[in-house]
């Protein structure tokens, strides 16, 4: 009878032992997180750059993340901001699920920073694609009687054919991304891509666009699966970082000319 007490009372310690330490991991050290960035508006900039870098670097060192969803709605933006913004973001999948949750539109470079993303979830009415990018030519070279350039091309920075080259070099290396990143699960062909149409979330899933149909809670569910998370917590790193989405709108292509230099952009813009 005392053999059995004594067993009894070792299984009840080595109980509460075990939610006692399970409490105070939970205390001390937190539950696992799913991080969420949430990418909208025009990807130029200085700062949308340096803000959502930080974010991006925040969730690859926080020990307690682990696993993270872009929330995307953006028309793109400056080319070699978007191209930025993507090498980290494949940085920080070698590390960690890194999945994409389409809000209204993920075009041109906003669709390049979520084809980083191990999956890609989209509305049915989202918008994407728009592959494919353009540039500014450069003005006439100026004439000043008190500056004097060193060459041809000090002020403008190139030709215009030279330019038109640049920005067809931008196609190629962004269908390249498309390509690569959706695999065999694509179902367009390069040449089709190069048209830079924009699809619906649903065509988007037939043609191996996106990968599934969704909205950003069932994307945080998917992140916590591919990290094998049963209990865990969501983290809005915006808000962590007090960093404010910015607003979704479009800008025409003359709001965006430089006076001289020739820019290239992937970005959607929508024309009157």
């Amino acid at each position: 009878m005392k053999r059995v007490y004594w067993v009894c009372l070792y299984v009840v310690l080595l109980l509460l032992s075990s939610a006692l330490g399970f409490l105070s991991f939970s205390y001390f050290i937190g539950k696992p997180q799913v991080g969420v960035i949430n990418i909208s508006g025009i990807i130029w900039g200085a700062r949308v750059r340096e803000d959502v870098v930080k974010m991006l670097n925040y969730a690859y060192e926080s020990n307690s993340i682990k696993a993270v969803v872009l929330v995307i709605d953006s028309p793109g933006g400056s080319a070699s901001v978007v191209e930025e913004i993507y090498l980290d973001s494949l940085r920080l999948k070698e590390k960690k699920p890194l999945l994409a949750s389409v809000n209204r539109v993920a075009a041109s470079g906003g669709y390049y920073v979520a084809v980083a993303a191990d999956y890609i979830y989209a509305k049915p009415t989202s918008y994407l694609g728009g592959i494919g990018a353009w540039t500014v030519l450069p003005e006439p070279e100026p004439i000043y009687e008190d500056i004097i350039p060193t060459g041809p091309f000090k002020m403008t920075g190139a030709t215009a054919k030279k330019s038109l080259v640049h920005a067809e070099m931008l196609k190629e290396g962004f269908l390249r991304v498309v390509i690569s990143g959706r695999g065999e699960k694509l179902k367009l062909s390069k040449e089709e891509l190069a048209r830079a149409e924009l699809y619906s979330g649903n065509e988007g899933l037939s043609y191996g666009l996106i990968d599934e149909i969704g909205s950003t809670m069932e994307a945080m569910k998917k992140a916590a699966e591919f990290a094998r998370l049963r209990h865990y917590e969501v983290v809005d790193i915006n808000k962590t970082l007090e960093i404010e989405p910015l607003p979704l709108f479009f800008l025409k292509p003359f709001a965006l000319s430089p006076e001289l230099t020739p820019v290239s952009y992937y970005l959607y813009v929508e024309m009157e």
